[in-house]
């Protein structure tokens, strides 16, 4: 379900929701970022492959970082490229701010179950090295 509020024109946008707040923002870079780095979880400030550049890269130009304002950003070294979530789903995906809100909020609960199994992968592994 969306929320949307009005501008000055009457248009409607949609709202930003408070669960992309903090730590979500992190969660939410990390499922989109997955294909282009080798960990179980981004590590923030080390670099991965430059998701906007479809040529692999010899050397990674492209990294995530908590920004002294509390939110999670992205700088992209190659092309002095840098923003939010929201900036890396519009470049990602070639959308409107509004259309990468809105693909945001329709795989929110894919996110976020991805997010959950690689914490439950992260427990799982730890136990098993207790117990062996």
């Amino acid at each position: 379900m969306y929320e949307y509020a009005s501008d000055e024109s009457g248009e409607e946008l949609l709202k930003t929701n408070s669960i992309f707040q903090g730590e979500k923002d992190y969660e939410i870079m990390n499922y989109y970022l997955n294909p282009y780095h080798n960990y179980q979880t981004l590590k923030p400030g080390v670099l991965i492959q430059n998701p906007f550049i479809k040529v692999k890269q010899n050397t990674p130009s492209f990294n995530i970082y908590k920004h002294r304002s509390g939110k999670w950003k992205y700088n992209d070294f190659a092309t002095n490229d840098f923003g939010d979530v929201y900036d890396l789903v519009k470049n990602l995906f070639n959308l409107s701010l509004m259309q990468a809100k809105a693909k945001i909020q329709d795989d929110i609960a894919k996110i976020f179950n991805a997010s959950k199994l690689t914490v439950n992968e992260n427990e799982n592994e730890k136990n098993q090295q207790i117990v062996t």
